[in-house]
Order: C-alpha cells, then structure tokens, then sequence
C-alpha cells in the first residue's frame, strides 16, 4: 500500500482524513500535517521532512502552489528523496489516491493515476 502525505495550510489536511474516513471507513498509512499561525514554518519543514524520510515511494498532496507545505515538500524533492507530489488537493482526489494505492505499482503511477483523474474531479453543475 502506498503511503500518502497530505500537507496545508491549517486545519484543512486533517478535515480531508476526517471526511475520508467517515465516508470509507478506517484509513491505514496516511499522514496530515497542517501549518498554522502560530507554527515554525523551520519546524513544520522539520515534520515534513522526516514524513517523507520515513516513508518510501510516498505520494504527497499539498493545497497552494508557491506556499510553506509546497516548498517544505519542494526542498525534498530537490534533495532527491523518492517521492510525488500533487498541488492542488481536493478531496475527490484525495478519494481517488486511496481506492487505487492498492492497485498501483508505485507513487509514480499513483500519481499519473490521480492527475488522469483530476479533470473529473472539478466539473459545472449546470453542464452535467
């Protein structure tokens, strides 16, 4: 099973678990991690880091392109560490990752799984 990383501003990775488990039930080997106000952006950085060290073939999902989670998990991957990121987390995808982590062959192709997926994931109401 591949493990995934969810990491954004404040309190929005944990509601993204929460929202998930309630509607799949118990969810095994997913990390959140959230940066609030009053957080050490170093330290946040730090609990990044040692997420992504401790886990092989992780796939990670940050929410803003450009922000503190984003360039945590930017720094990593510039340092090689083997890992995929998404940018731009929302829960459909997020359910997408966890019903095929199972099937998939690793992070890599998780990843190309859920980017084929993600122009399904945001659609006009009124155009459906």
């Amino acid at each position: 099973m591949i493990p995934i990383l969810i990491a954004t501003h404040g309190g929005l990775a944990k509601a993204y678990f929460e929202t998930a488990e309630l509607l799949t039930g118990s969810i095994k080997n997913v990390y959140t991690i959230g940066l609030f106000h009053e957080d050490s952006i170093d330290e946040f950085a730090h609990n990044v880091e040692k997420i992504i060290t401790e886990n092989e073939h992780l796939l990670i999902f940050v929410d803003i392109l450009g922000g503190s989670p984003c360039i945590s998990v930017a720094k990593n991957i510039q340092k090689g560490v083997d890992c995929e990121c998404i940018v731009g987390v929302n829960l459909p995808l997020f359910l997408e990752a966890l019903t095929s982590r199972d099937s998939a062959q690793s992070a890599s192709q998780l990843k190309e799984t859920i980017l084929e997926f993600k122009d399904e994931s945001i659609l006009d109401l009124k155009k459906l």
